[in-house]
Order: C-alpha cells, then structure tokens, then sequence
C-alpha cells in the first residue's frame, strides 16, 4: 500500500488491514462528499452565456458528469437532459 504521509499517521502502528481499511474509508468519504457536492453544484451553475458555441457547453456539461459517475454518483438521464435544456439561454427558445 502506497499512502502520503499524512495518511499514513492516521493509520500508523495498526496490526489488522481491517482497521486500517475502516479508518481509510472514514478518513476519505468526507473528501467524496465534498467532491460530489462541488460538481452538482457546478453542474447546476453551468450555462451557455460566455461559451463559444454549443460544443464546449455540452462538453463541459459531459465533462462534470463524468467527473461525477467516476465518484460513483450517476444523475438519472431524463434529469441530465431537462437540466441541459433548461440551462441554455434564450437563443435555444424554439426547442
């Protein structure tokens, strides 16, 4: 096991991988749900104003949803379409 020096005085010293295990995962799912709320917030707040073109705005849109499934957290399809949709500026009203 590979582990920073900080990481690794939170489980120095202990005999079980168990513990070692239990302490990891609690030291780290804090870190995944600040990750997780930082993208859905991002997510919610991308828009097409200042873009170039439609491109970068679904590809930033795409870019943070998969930031968010390789977190484990995957949005229902129905919801990434509307939030996309209803995201775009007036430009797109004819939809």
């Amino acid at each position: 096991m590979n582990v920073n020096d900080t990481v690794l005085k939170k489980i120095e010293g202990e005999l079980f991988v168990y513990i070692c295990w239990k302490r990891l995962e609690k030291l780290y799912s804090s870190t995944i749900e600040i990750k997780e709320f930082q993208l859905i917030k991002k997510l919610f707040s991308i828009t097409y104003k200042g873009l170039k073109n439609i491109n970068q705005y679904i590809n930033l849109f795409d870019e943070t949803l998969k930031n968010l499934h390789n977190i484990g957290y995957n949005m229902p399809d129905d919801l990434v379409v509307k939030m996309m949709i209803f995201q775009l500026s007036s430009l797109f009203e004819s939809f």
